[in-house]
């Protein structure tokens, strides 16, 4: 719907604001925010180490 569309828009908007100033989400120890060419590029992330 239009609606849940355009609250994922600002939810992601607020992210990236938030990403972008250094503050990141709780739970979260890093970002790595990119653009839509290397967003395109990218063809796997892989996690390793830590614990869950």
């Amino acid at each position: 719907s239009g609606y849940a569309f355009a609250r994922h828009r600002r939810a992601v908007r607020r992210l990236l604001k938030d990403a972008e100033s250094g503050r990141l989400p709780a739970g979260c120890a890093s970002a790595t925010l990119l653009d839509r060419p290397a967003a395109t590029t990218l063809s796997a992330i892989t996690f390793t180490g830590g614990t869950a």
